[in-house]
């Protein structure tokens, strides 16, 4: 009978879990143009869009090979004027902090998408004048967002070629979602900030929700 010499098992090691580290920070300038779902008015027009700016901070953390998480602080504010809202003399004022988290997955170096969610709370001043009175008033709403982008920057590894960087860089980034500022309770009084002054009748419930298109600058570091 013929005999075969014993064969050692084959052992495999097992694939340690990646460890999350820091990946980079990222520091955003952006304009908002929030397209407000109403009746009155009509967001294809550029008077009738809610135009704002905003500042935001975030940090990554690289989870996986190219998936990164991460979450962002940021504040977006702006004025709304125009004859709008059944075509009457329209003044708001809404002041915006947001936080919320992101997951995006780096394609290549330079080129990164993502989607990104979170809560705001939303500090609002509004007037309407009408040929007989004047109505406002001012309130605090919470809100929420939902949004999708892509980041396009300069490759980190070109940056580090041309200046030895091994982290920074800078770029684009664009945005499309939903906004939900909040429902917002004006019920009068008499404002004499320099913003809005002299309102005294109540305006009632103001909605302000609708989709936005953001874009902006980034640093990363």
């Amino acid at each position: 009978m013929e005999r075969y010499a014993p064969v050692a098992p084959t052992l495999y090691r097992r694939r340690p879990v990646p460890q999350p580290r820091l990946w980079h920070l990222r520091i955003t300038a952006q304009s908002h143009n929030l397209l407000v779902r109403h009746t009155s008015l009509n967001p294809l027009k550029s008077d009738d869009l809610f135009a704002q700016g905003g500042l935001s901070a975030g940090i990554d953390l690289a989870l996986v090979d190219r998936l990164v998480v991460g979450a962002d602080l940021g504040w977006v504010g702006g004025s709304f004027n125009g004859t709008v809202f059944d075509a009457d003399t329209t003044e708001v004022h809404a002041h915006s902090f947001a936080a919320g988290a992101r997951v995006g997955f780096r394609l290549w170096d330079s080129v990164a998408p993502y989607v990104r969610g979170g809560f705001m709370a939303t500090w609002l001043v509004a007037r309407i004048r009408t040929d007989t009175q004047s109505l406002g008033g001012r309130d605090f709403a919470p809100g929420f967002y939902a949004l999708g982008g892509v980041e396009l920057t300069i490759g980190r590894s070109w940056m580090r070629k041309a200046f030895g960087s091994t982290n920074f860089t800078m770029g684009l980034v664009f945005e499309a979602g939903w906004v939900h500022l909040g429902r917002f309770d004006l019920n009068g009084g008499t404002d004499t900030s320099e913003l809005v002054d002299d309102y005294r009748a109540p305006l009632g419930r103001l909605i302000l929700r609708g989709a936005t298109i953001n874009a902006g600058l980034l640093l990363s570091f």
